[in-house]
């Protein structure tokens, strides 16, 4: 079994990727074959985001405060804003290596590709691929992370998001183990001052744990 250390789980250490794609090489392997066979079914995909280190985290993170401070004052507000759908570097799933957002080949509308009726609207530009992960994305070890369940807590529904649950789930309860609060670098951060150990208590219960059922550890 591949274990990693908390290191490696909060970005802050790299890992061995695969030659070819931004993957952990066995999470490669998978995609690349579930990319092959959508490929002779006439459906096209490619990788938008894959790994990411805590240092690329955090520049999508300080973008985002940068940004809403035209429109939000208060700090907690624009933290709420931003885990609507990007997480606090340090505890992104994308660190593991594990974990893709998915695009189609086609350039869509507008100039952010990752917004959910360019997957669930007969419309939307990558529809059928949308269509074609849920069927079939289970057979080659990948999971939607973030599925549209009421009953599930934490960021809102990313139909791009798939995860390798043969990695990712041992990963996350690694990860839940291994103190992960202390290795978050709360005073780097703007808006960091949010990040006391309660928030990060309900963060854990409602962001971490917030996936799709067969991500969780013990299911």
């Amino acid at each position: 079994m591949v274990t990693f250390n908390i290191n490696q789980l909060t970005g802050h250490e790299p890992v061995e990727l695969h030659s070819q794609i931004p993957l952990f090489n066995e999470a490669a392997v998978a995609f690349l074959n579930m990319k092959s066979q959508a490929e002779k079914e006439g459906i096209s995909f490619q990788i938008f985001s894959g790994y990411r280190s805590y240092e690329d985290q955090k520049k999508i993170w300080e973008k985002k405060v940068e940004k809403l401070r035209e429109t939000i004052l208060r700090p907690e507000k624009r933290v709420e804003k931003i885990l609507e759908f990007s997480a606090i570097p340090g505890t992104s799933r994308h660190h593991y290596g594990t974990d893709v957002d998915i695009v189609g080949m086609a350039k869509a509308p507008g100039e952010d590709p990752l917004l959910a009726e360019n997957y669930v609207e007969p419309s939307g530009v990558y529809h059928k691929i949308f269509l074609w992960l849920l069927k079939y994305s289970f057979r080659y070890g990948f999971q939607i992370a973030y599925s549209k369940d009421p009953s599930r807590g934490g960021f809102q529904y990313e139909p791009w998001h798939f995860s390798y649950a043969p990695l990712s789930k041992p990963f996350l309860a690694s990860y839940l183990k291994q103190n992960w609060q202390s290795h978050i670098r709360a005073s780097e951060l703007s808006d960091g001052v949010v990040l006391q150990s309660q928030f990060l208590r309900q963060y854990e219960l409602q962001f971490l744990l917030g996936v799709h059922l067969s991500l969780l550890p013990g299911q």
